[in-house]
């Protein structure tokens, strides 16, 4: 009698789990060609160890993104910037597609993202990418097109360095703010801006690129957060 009780304790835990999407995310897949270490301040070095925790988010569209499973710290060494894969089951959710970003950020700064952007500590997130669902024996989907990311320090809204590249000015805006428009601005004086361009951050730290021809110095450029 104990052992009929186990097998339908198991194949009622099974059921269960296939009544909820499940997906598998992980940063490094070959198979789906999947390659996104995370990086420090830097962007060279590559986060490592548990002195870094990062974190899915998920959600049934881009606004709804809410963390969901465990919180994960990165592998070491020649690994460095990676993580274990972790299964995740997503509630309310079959065999349809949800959005999914990672977000990660420094142990010592706070539990959780939201904690450590508050204190200060140092943060990133990566692009939001799409990613199917499934139910019963079908394989779990996985975040193909992740990105790399590389966290920045402090609550922020900035401009990187601005480079020339092919007669383009170009730059990197640095923000805290996933998935809130950027207006990116442009002045020939510091007095009078007009808008240049609005964004929405890909990730904590990304490329933009001016669209006009380079023939205005000097030019000065701001980014500004556009109500919701």
């Amino acid at each position: 009698m104990k052992r009929v009780i186990v097998c339908l304790l198991i194949l009622s835990s099974a059921v269960g789990g296939w009544g909820q999407g499940q997906i598998i995310f992980a940063n490094f897949v070959p198979a789906y060609s999947i390659d996104a270490p995370v990086f420090d301040i830097d962007c060279r070095t590559r986060l490592e160890g548990s002195v870094y925790l990062a974190q899915v988010y998920v959600g049934r569209n881009r606004n709804s993104l809410a963390p969901l499973g465990p919180r994960i710290s990165f592998l070491e060494h020649s690994a460095a910037g990676y993580f274990r894969p972790v299964g995740l089951a997503v509630p309310d959710v079959a065999n349809a597609q949800v959005h999914t970003q990672l977000r990660a950020w420094e142990a010592a700064a706070g539990p959780t993202y939201e904690a450590a952007v508050s204190a200060g500590g140092k943060h990133g997130f990566s692009n939001i990418v799409p990613v199917y669902a499934t139910t019963g024996p079908a394989p779990p989907g996985s975040p193909e097109g992740l990105e790399s990311f590389c966290l920045i320090r402090g609550m922020h809204l900035g401009i990187g360095p601005v480079q020339i590249i092919n007669s383009r000015i170009t730059f990197n805006i640095l923000t805290s703010f996933p998935e809130r428009k950027t207006a990116v601005e442009v002045s020939g004086n510091l007095r009078e801006w007009s808008s240049l361009s609005t964004v929405v951050p890909s990730s904590s730290s990304f490329r933009f690129v001016d669209p006009n021809p380079l023939n205005v110095i000097p030019r000065f450029y701001r980014v500004v957060i556009q109500p919701e």
